[in-house]
């Protein structure tokens, strides 16, 4: 099941659609930045194996050192990159102290106060 806006019981709320709009924006981002420059890397790649192929025809073992050298750093360029993308670990105990955490909270608990006032 898919989890759209109308499925929210707050809907209607303007703060949950800019929350609803502004995640899923991101999300599109994220998995647009994320699979392009893994397909380049790998077109990448294959443009090594030509130019080696041409090197080695021409017969020029320095151009062919350096395709074999840049074509090396490639697969670390992208298990960098490929890093870059992992989810953060859950905040631990120890995080639970820092300072953006209990800004976090402070938020959360201020905007609970301010949506649902309870009623005396």
């Amino acid at each position: 099941m898919q989890n759209t806006l109308n499925n929210h019981p707050f809907n209607d709320d303007p703060f949950i659609q800019y929350l609803y709009t502004s995640s899923l924006f991101q999300h599109q981002i994220e998995a647009v930045n994320e699979d392009t420059p893994f397909k380049l890397i790998d077109l990448q790649l294959m443009e090594y194996d030509r130019l080696k192929t041409l090197a080695s025809s021409l017969r020029e073992p320095v151009f062919e050192e350096a395709v074999n050298e840049a074509k090396s750093r490639t697969p670390s360029i992208k298990r960098k990159y490929q890093e870059s993308f992992t989810s953060p670990a859950p905040a631990s105990k120890a995080d639970k102290s820092n300072e953006t955490y209990k800004t976090a909270i402070e938020f959360v608990a201020g905007f609970r106060q301010k949506k649902f006032p309870t009623v005396h």
